[in-house]
C-alpha cells in the first residue's frame, strides 16, 4: 500500500496535529482567499454559549459497564484474627466486555479441586435463578460454597483459618443505550442480589444456615443465605393469592423529567395456607445524567442489622433503546454492596429519542461501527475504561490548545494515546486514538461522540450556518492513502454547514487544508434531532497530491453515507460522520464538526 506526501502523516494524528493545536478559539475562516469574482460573506463568529461544567464524582459513582466485590471472608485464626471486614470504594473493581459469569475458569477450578460446585445466579436451579430472558445485563452472583483457606505453620506464610464461600457479587453490561423512549415513564422489573461485610458476633438476623454457618460473621452475608421464594412462579397463586419470587427490583423511570424512583424487595418463603410476607428493604431516588442516573438507596428500616443504612447508587441504561438498567449501591458506612437489575415493560409502536452518538472508525480497514458511552461526550470509552478528553483543571482556558493531546498508560503496560477535537465544542468531540506500545500498535481508531439537543429545543425554521473542521482517511482501490486533520488554522480543513429547518435540509462542504474546491458535498435531510444524506467527490474525483505532475492519484467517491446530529442545548452544535468501504472502489471513513455562527457585530 503506498502513502502519498500529504499525510504520509498518519503512524499517529496527535504527532502531526501538534503544529495545528496553536490557535485558540472559534473557527477562523474569515480571512480564508475568497475566489476571483467571488463577493465577500459577512464576518461570522461562533455563537456565544456558556461553558459546559465538569461535575466531581467519587471513584464509586464513576459510571462503567459493571462492577464486582469479592465477598469478604474473615481470618479467624487467633494470631491474625480480623473482627471485620467492610466493603470499601477500594475494594469495588470495575469490570465489563461482555455477559460472561465473572472469573468463571478460576471459580471451575476452584469448586472442582475442593469437590464443590458453582453456586450461579443465572443457572436457572429454581424459579429466582430463571434471568435468561435478559439481553443487555447480567447482574448476581457467582461463588463456589464453602472453601477454607488455612495455615497453622508460620514457616509457610501468614497464619490464617478462613472459610465460606468464595466468589463475587456483581453487575454487567452491555451495549451502553443511545436512545431514550420518548413516551414519559416507563416501568421496569426485574431483581437485586447483595453481599455484607463479615463481622466478628454479629446476630445472623433473617439469615439461614441452609448452605453455610457463619453469614454475616465468618463471612459477608449474601442474598444466597437468605430465605426467600424460590420455588412458585411469579404469579402464581398461593393462599389465593399471586406470589412474588425472590429478591425482587421495580423502577419507574420519568424519561422526561430525567427521574427515576424505585423499590428493592425480599419475596419471603411460602407458608401453608398463609398469604406471602413481602419485605420491602430500600426506596430508591435517583437523577438521570446522560444514559445514566445517580441517587440513594434508602434504607425502609434504619434498625435492622444489615439493612439499616442508606446507599449511594450509580447504574445506567443499557440496550439501544434503553430496554434494560442494571447498577450497584453501596451503603455509606461500607457495610453492604448491592446490586441490581431489570427489564422494562414493553409498549406497542413506541417511538424513541437519540439521546447520543458514539462512533469508532479503523483508518486501516475503513470499517465503522457503534461505541460505548456513558452520555458524556467529553469521556472516551476505549474497552470498558473511562477518559476524559479534558485539559487538566489546572491549565487556564485561554492557554487551552485547540486540538488536545492526551497520553493515559494502561494497566496492561501500554499507553492510550488521544487527540481530541475541539476547545470550542463542549458537546461534540471527535478525533482519534490508538492503544499501544513503542514497538507495537494497534490500529488508529477515529471516534466521534455527541450529546444529542432535545427534540424539545430543535428549532423548526430558519437558516443557519455551522463551520468547523474535519478529519479523514481515504484509500484509494489501487492502496493509495491520503489523510486529513481537524484544523482551525487560516486555510486548514473547513467544514461549513448551510441548514434549513423549515425544509429539514442539510448542506454543506468539506475542504482540505490548503484547498479551495471541496473534497466531499454533502446533501441531506433532517430528522429528529438527527440527519441523515450523502457526500460526494467532484466528478473529476479529489486528487491526492495537486502538486504531483507524475503520480495524479484520484478518489471517485460517489455515494457515501452520512450520519450525524444536532448537539448541545438548542443545536448550537453539529457534527456526524462520513463512510463508504465497498469492495473494489475507492472508500473513506471521516468526521466533522462546526459551531452555529452569528454576525461578528
Amino acid at each position: 500500500m503506498s502513502i502519498l506526501k500529504k499525510s504520509i502523516m498518519m503512524i499517529f494524528i496527535p504527532a502531526t496535529l501538534a503544529a495545528c493545536a496553536t490557535n485558540k478559539g472559534d473557527f477562523g475562516f474569515n480571512d480564508i482567499e475568497k475566489r476571483q469574482h467571488e463577493a465577500p460573506k459577512p464576518e461570522l463568529k461562533d455563537e456565544a454559549t456558556p461553558p459546559r461544567s465538569a461535575e466531581e464524582l467519587s471513584a464509586f459513582m464513576q459510571p462503567g459497564l459493571g462492577a464486582e466485590v469479592a465477598i469478604p471472608r474473615r481470618n479467624r485464626h487467633p494470631k491474625n484474627l480480623q473482627d471485620e471486614v467492610l466493603l470499601d470504594e477500594g475494594k469495588i473493581i470495575a469490570i465489563g466486555g461482555d455477559l460472561s459469569i465473572p472469573h468463571e475458569q478460576e471459580l471451575k477450578k476452584l469448586a472442582a479441586d475442593n469437590y464443590s460446585f458453582l453456586s450461579e445466579s443465572h443457572n436457572n436451579f429454581g424459579e429466582s435463578h430463571k434471568r435468561d430472558h435478559l439481553k443487555y445485563i447480567r447482574t448476581g452472583y457467582a461463588m463456589v460454597l464453602s472453601i477454607t483457606d488455612r495455615n497453622f505453620d508460620a514457616s509457610k506464610g501468614p497464619l490464617k483459618f478462613i472459610t465460606g464461600p468464595y466468589g463475587y457479587v456483581f453487575y454487567k453490561g452491555i451495549q451502553p443505550s443511545q436512545a431514550f423512549p420518548v413516551s414519559g415513564k416507563a416501568t421496569y422489573k426485574g431483581t437485586w442480589d447483595f453481599v455484607t461485610n463479615a463481622k466478628k458476633g454479629r446476630e445472623r438476623g433473617d439469615f439461614t444456615v441452609d448452605n453455610n454457618s457463619g453469614p454475616g460473621d465468618y463471612f459477608g452475608a449474601t442474598s444466597a443465605d437468605d430465605p426467600i421464594n424460590n420455588d412458585l412462579a411469579e404469579g402464581q397463586l398461593h393462599a389465593g393469592k399471586p406470589v412474588k419470587v425472590g429478591h425482587s427490583s421495580e423502577f419507574e423511570v420519568d424519561f422526561a423529567n430525567k427521574t427515576l424512583s424505585g423499590s428493592l424487595y425480599k419475596n419471603h418463603r411460602l407458608k401453608r395456607d398463609e398469604e406471602q410476607e413481602q419485605t420491602k428493604r430500600y426506596s430508591i431516588k435517583a437523577n438521570l445524567a446522560g444514559n445514566r442516573f445517580r441517587g440513594e438507596a434508602l434504607a425502609e428500616n434504619h434498625s435492622d442489622l444489615y439493612f439499616g443504612k442508606d446507599a449511594d447508587l450509580e447504574g445506567g441504561f443499557f440496550g439501544p433503546n434503553a430496554e434494560e438498567l442494571a447498577g450497584k449501591f453501596l451503603a455509606k458506612d461500607n457495610s453492604l454492596f448491592g446490586v441490581f437489575g431489570a427489564q422494562r415493560e414493553k409498549k406497542d409502536k413506541e417511538e424513541t429519542e437519540t439521546i447520543l452518538d458514539a462512533f469508532v472508525m479503523n483508518t486501516k480497514d475503513l470499517t465503522l461501527s457503534k461505541a460505548d458511552n456513558f452520555g458524556d461526550a467529553r469521556q472516551l470509552v476505549v474497552n470498558g475504561q473511562v477518559f476524559s478528553l479534558l485539559p487538566a483543571a489546572t491549565v487556564p482556558s485561554q492557554d487551552r490548545p485547540f486540538t488536545e493531546s492526551l497520553k493515559y498508560n494502561l494497566a496492561d503496560g501500554k499507553t492510550l494515546s488521544i487527540l481530541a477535537c475541539c476547545s470550542n465544542l463542549d458537546y461534540l468531540k471527535f478525533g482519534s486514538y490508538q492503544v499501544g506500545t513503542d514497538d507495537a500498535k494497534d490500529s488508529l481508531m477515529f471516534f466521534l461522540q455527541g450529546d444529542r439537543t432535545p427534540l424539545a429545543q430543535m428549532p423548526v425554521d430558519g437558516n443557519v450556518r455551522y463551520q468547523g473542521t474535519w478529519q479523514a482517511r481515504i484509500i484509494s482501490k489501487t492502496g493509495y492513502i491520503w489523510s486529513e486533520s481537524p484544523s482551525n488554522q487560516s486555510g486548514g480543513s473547513r467544514a461549513v454547514f448551510d441548514v434549513d429547518f423549515a425544509k429539514k435540509a442539510i448542506n454543506g462542504t468539506l475542504t482540505a487544508d490548503n484547498r479551495v474546491s471541496p473534497t466531499f458535498t454533502i446533501n441531506g435531510q433532517i430528522n429528529g434531532n438527527g440527519f441523515a444524506g450523502i457526500a460526494k467527490t467532484e466528478p473529476n474525483g479529489f486528487i491526492f497530491d495537486p502538486q504531483s505532475s507524475a503520480n495524479e492519484v484520484r478518489a471517485n467517491i460517489s455515494n457515501a453515507e452520512v450520519r450525524g446530529g444536532f448537539y448541545g442545548p438548542n443545536a448550537s452544535e453539529l457534527g456526524g460522520i462520513i463512510h463508504s468501504n465497498k469492495p473494489g472502489e475507492d472508500g473513506v471513513v471521516g468526521s466533522f464538526g462546526a459551531k452555529k455562527q452569528v454576525p461578528n457585530i
